[in-house]
């Protein structure tokens, strides 16, 4: 019987871990533990080496054995004492490789310790502070981004194991979920310095050596807070610093709690004050939940879409998995509500296509589209406009962008006509209109804004033409007869509106980014290369014989 891929990468690993100076000392967990050197500069550092996982899918353990050289190292060590090596670089291992893979390990790790030994990890320190911190438990907060001062502490209701959150009674985000209140008020402190472990400045475990530590990265008046207030007594203290957010707790002694429980404020913070150092730290660490922390929490900048209104008109395969995607890139926010027009109850021949499920069969779409919305964070707002769009022209100019998810030919046309007149008067947002070609086969954006740049019927001249047909000649579109109670629809699996909705979301953002300058006007993709023209996303001009837009050059509007 052949070695599996397992066996065949774990002999390699051996070998090459011998090769390299290095001896099997025996297992731990049934995992092979070894030990050798690493050269860094002009030290050896002897280490501990623990194969989790032969195919490194699991990066393996490494432990510094050396105590000299571990109190040198303030950065890049997870929680429990090993080397954090493997954020180096976003390492990819080549499973069939054993030998091979392992070495690149021993290379991040030579990185990593050249580093923190060599180099000026300062940077690193910030970043991976809460890391070192070690919290015990994790607050969740909803705050403004700028709120000091004094919060309350809740809880979910009948779950005594929930994340407490910290929050103020004018934040209406956690009201709309039950919540019942903690005992412990909560002090929200900042500070402009990031926060930092090393060996000469720690919080040490009381009172009394925080507060030596923080000294350095607060200011005086906020230092008051972090003595026997009465926040301290029975209370949390947190400081939210740019490189991350810690919280404190502060017990009593287990003899001196029992002879204070009753006793008076003054003479409980009294004691406080003469035996600080008697006071034990509990360290935790303060995470926010707010709306826009999450969506901006894996962007490089802040989103682009946080401050745009905006309109999708189509709640249907497409513009359902669209809004709530705009939901979490930064639409929908509390000052700028996402607003989502469709005047139809989602039907059971829906389902195949839709975001939404059986148990919303019967209700109208934007209404429970809302509702979903609002499970990624009750602060998100959504008008919901169970009409149809063109019932609500007028309401549509207040809108920074709109976007026509029906894939309506003759809807999106009459969209057209009504922003072009609208526009020549005072101005009217711009469209993009996302639809999806064939049965599948593409899927495609046209972003129409003024009158520089074609309007959506100078790309369709005539019925049945368009400039921009991804569609190979020939290709014809499959159709279901309508039956009664029910509009004819054309076949085609989820995989078409979701990268509709995708390519839509796409020209969204580069036009929230640069609204001057959107990228191209139509953006093509295809799902059926045999059935579709390659085709370049690119801006098209205006055509001077548009039925729609033609006036515009005969009065010099353009």
């Amino acid at each position: 019987m052949s070695a599996t891929l397992e066996e065949r990468a774990r002999g390699a690993i051996h070998v090459t871990l011998q090769s390299r100076g290095f001896r099997q000392v025996g297992t731990r967990g049934g995992s092979p533990l070894y030990k050798g050197s690493i050269k860094s500069g002009s030290l050896s550092v002897l280490i501990e080496l623990l194969v989790l996982d032969p195919l490194l899918i699991t990066p393996p353990r490494v432990q510094i054995l050396d105590d000299a050289i571990s109190a040198r190292i303030d950065a890049h060590v997870d929680t429990d004492g090993a080397l954090c090596y493997a954020t180096t670089a976003f390492e990819e291992y080549d499973i069939y490789d054993g030998g091979g893979a392992i070495l690149r390990c021993l290379s991040n790790v030579e990185t990593t310790l050249a580093l923190v030994l060599h180099g000026n990890p300062i940077a690193d320190q910030y970043r991976e502070f809460i890391s070192y911190w070690k919290p015990v438990l994790t607050l969740k907060s909803d705050l403004p981004p700028d709120f000091t001062g004094l919060a309350n502490l809740y809880r979910r209701a009948n779950e005594n194991d929930a994340p407490l959150v910290a929050t103020t009674r004018t934040v209406a985000a956690w009201s709309r979920l039950t919540l019942s209140p903690a005992r412990s008020p909560v002090r929200i402190l900042r500070t402009i310095t990031p926060l930092v472990l090393t060996d000469e400045k720690r919080p040490g475990d009381s009172l009394s050596s925080f507060r030596s530590w923080i000294a350095e990265f607060i200011s005086l008046d906020d230092l008051a807070y972090v003595d026997a207030s009465d926040v301290v007594d029975g209370g949390i203290v947190a400081i939210i610093a740019p490189n991350g957010a810690i919280a404190v707790q502060f017990e009593w002694p287990v003899i001196e709690a029992k002879a204070f429980r009753k006793a008076p404020p003054r003479r409980r913070r009294a004691w406080i004050e003469r035996h600080p150092e008697q006071m034990t730290l509990k360290r935790h660490s303060l995470k926010s939940v707010a709306y826009l922390d999450l969506v901006n929490a894996r962007l490089a900048d802040p989103s682009p879409l946080a401050n745009k209104k905006v309109g999708v008109i189509g709640a249907g395969a497409i513009g359902g998995r669209l809004a709530l995607d705009l939901v979490k890139c930064g639409a929908g926010g509390p000052d700028n509500p996402l607003c989502l027009i469709d005047p139809d109850n989602l039907s059971e021949e829906n389902l195949g296509r839709h975001v939404l499920g059986l148990a919303d069969v019967g209700k109208a779409k934007v209404e429970a589209l809302a509702l979903e919305a609002k499970r990624f964070h009750p602060s998100v707002t959504v008008t919901a406009v169970r009409k149809n769009v063109l019932d609500c022209l007028p309401s549509l100019e207040k809108f920074d962008l709109l976007i026509d998810a029906t894939g309506n030919n003759p809807l999106a046309l009459k969209l057209n006509d009504h922003a072009i007149q609208v526009r020549r008067e005072r101005g009217f947002p711009p469209i993009i209109h996302s639809a999806v070609h064939g049965n599948g086969l593409a899927v495609q954006t046209i972003l129409v804004t003024d009158f520089e740049h074609a309007c959506l019927k100078c790309l369709r001249p005539g019925h049945g033409e368009f400039k921009a047909n991804p569609l190979k000649p020939g290709t014809h579109t499959q159709m279901v007869t309508a039956t009664c109670g029910d509009g004819a629809h054309i076949p085609y699996a989820a995989t078409a509106p979701a990268m509709a909705a995708a390519l839509s979301l796409q020209a969204v953002l580069e036009w929230a980014e640069k609204p001057e300058n959107p990228g191209p006007r139509v953006r093509t993709r295809r799902l059926s290369p045999d059935a579709t023209i390659p085709f370049k996303d690119r801006s098209w001009g205006p055509d001077s014989e548009c039925p729609a837009c033609r006036s515009t050059f005969s009065d010099g509007a353009a």
